[in-house]
């Protein structure tokens, strides 16, 4: 009986629990087209949850964060010129992490924001420690309460709006 005591207490000390503390400041509605995130390199712990997240999510993920100027303008007798920066990505994901073993063997803690390209302004933030399948789960809900999908009817299947 004290073996099955000391096993259930083992199970509940590996299957941990999750701390999350989530921000949400925007809700937006995005066709397939505007789901495109620029997001870190590599694909180590939690960041590669995140990828994979968002790519089952059907977000195209970019790494490159290069953004390229384009100028338009008139010129005449009031001549108006225009520069801006255009990024090939909406958005941002901004995140560090490390291991963690405070709520489980092989956890992790993170801090992450999703920043909107367009306006500069943070979407979305979150803040966690815990394993990694409760971690990306909850970054999963996150992501679909503060990204909805709406259908795209100017853009046809194989296609893309660039």
């Amino acid at each position: 009986m004290r073996k099955l005591g000391f096993l259930g207490f083992f199970l509940l000390i590996l299957s941990g629990c999750v701390t999350l503390n989530v921000h949400k400041f925007y809700t937006y509605q995005l066709t397939p087209v505007e789901k495109t995130m620029i997001v870190p390199w590599y694909s180590s712990g939690v960041v590669g949850e995140f990828k994979d997240v968002l790519r089952s999510m059907g977000w195209k993920l970019i790494v490159s964060d290069k953004v390229e100027e384009e100028t338009t303008g008139t010129i005449g007798e009031q001549t108006q010129i225009v520069t801006k920066a255009v990024s090939r990505a909406n958005f941002k994901l901004v995140i560090v992490s490390r291991r963690s073993q405070e709520h489980c063997l092989g956890g992790y803690e993170y801090e992450a924001s999703i920043v909107d390209l367009g306006t500069g302004e943070e979407a979305l933030s979150l803040s966690g420690d815990g394993c990694l399948g409760y971690l990306s789960d909850d970054f999963r809900k996150s992501i679909s309460e503060t990204f909805l999908d709406v259908e795209d009817h100017q853009t046809q299947p194989g296609t893309a709006n660039n």
